[in-house]
């Protein structure tokens, strides 16, 4: 497939393994070149250096705390410091644990919510000045699904 995306910059979080690893060899492949974050130094140099040997690439590894405004920022300066554009951004930044509303305690509501919404909210946030200047860019934000719904009716029991 085509993506027309030869001289592209994607920027992608949460790129060291799963998801976001994925659309970065994928990115890759169509041409792009990658900056891909993630909290861990060792798997993403690895998950860097694979990526570029497959596909030629430059890739750019930048260990980052996307729950974190500076670190986020810090990182998206590096990237345009580095290739001068960044024209798509995807976010896979962190997983929620699964499970159902009760089962989950506070806390861990409060650290997922802080590394997946805000995490995408600070990325957004700092990409768009630079794609309105430009006046383009795309944005995809990927969000999983291990949360688990139900409705209690009288025919279901609650849990």
């Amino acid at each position: 497939m085509d993506l027309r995306l030869d001289g592209k910059v994607a920027f992608v979080t949460g790129a060291s393994k799963g998801i976001g690893r994925s659309v970065a060899e994928h990115l890759a492949r169509e041409g792009s070149d990658v900056v891909i974050t993630a909290r861990n130094a060792e798997p993403l140099a690895a998950a860097a250096e694979k990526i570029a040997a497959e596909t030629g690439r430059a890739v750019l590894p930048l260990t980052g705390d996307m729950s974190v405004t500076t670190e986020v920022q810090r990182c998206v300066d590096a990237t345009l410091e580095r290739f001068g554009q960044i024209d798509i951004l995807v976010t896979c930044a962190g997983s929620s644990p699964g499970g159902l509303l009760e089962d989950l305690t506070e806390e861990q509501w409060m650290s997922s919510l802080n590394l997946k919404f805000m995490g995408y909210v600070r990325s957004v946030r700092a990409v768009i000045p630079h794609m309105r200047e430009r006046g383009e860019g795309a944005i995809v934000l990927v969000v999983g699904n291990d949360g688990t719904g139900y409705a209690l009716t009288p025919s279901t029991p609650a849990r």
